[in-house]
């Protein structure tokens, strides 16, 4: 496909969706905002310009990655609070040796609009608790598994042990569990 021709000052083309994530749509101005903020990263990094087409491609199966990510984390209940993201934003102004203020005003100058970069700070930080959480839930031991480690622990006299050494023992419980529904997956 051919990169697509500049369009006269003020005039937007018609949005469509690209790509349906799950019944939520990628539409085509997300992925061109993309395409021209990493053209202008790259730009500023002084790296090699892909193709744009090649470069779009990219985006759409990143913004596909992201949206799957998006809907697991919000499945599992992760939330990231308003206390969080101010917190997250002035971090990033921070690094950037600048206030968030200051921040947003340059965002606006580069025609980023400051609350999608903010909901795009909020959504990374969604998909970087769920890995997190992912990376803490250990994969199930089959019961087979069970009952050989505890026929190998049987004594000479072919009588079980009566003490087992439990090291770790992870009971998921989702963040907005209630205290009776935490006392039944003790249980």
């Amino acid at each position: 496909a051919a990169p697509v021709a500049s369009q006269p000052a003020g005039v937007q083309p018609a949005d469509y969706i690209v790509v349906i994530v799950n019944s939520e749509p990628i539409t085509n101005n997300e992925v061109r905002a993309r395409v021209l903020r990493t053209e202008q990263q790259l730009s500023q990094q002084g790296a090699a310009m892909p193709a744009r087409d090649a470069l779009a491609r990219q985006i759409i199966e990143r913004l596909i990655n992201e949206r799957l990510q998006l809907q697991a984390a919000r499945d599992s209940g992760i939330k990231i609070d308003d206390a969080a993201l101010d917190q997250a934003e002035r971090n990033v102004a921070q690094q950037n040796q600048m206030t968030a203020e200051q921040m947003r005003q340059r965002l606006q100058r580069e025609g980023i609009n400051p609350d999608q970069f903010r909901e795009d700070i909020r959504n990374r930080m969604m998909a970087t608790r769920l890995r997190e959480r992912e990376s803490t839930v250990s994969t199930p031991i089959p019961e087979l598994e069970i009952d050989q480690f505890i026929q190998e622990q049987k004594g000479v006299d072919g009588l079980a042990s009566t003490e087992l050494n439990i090291a770790h023992v992870l009971i998921e419980v989702p963040e907005n569990a209630t205290e009776a529904q935490v006392a039944t997956l003790k249980a």
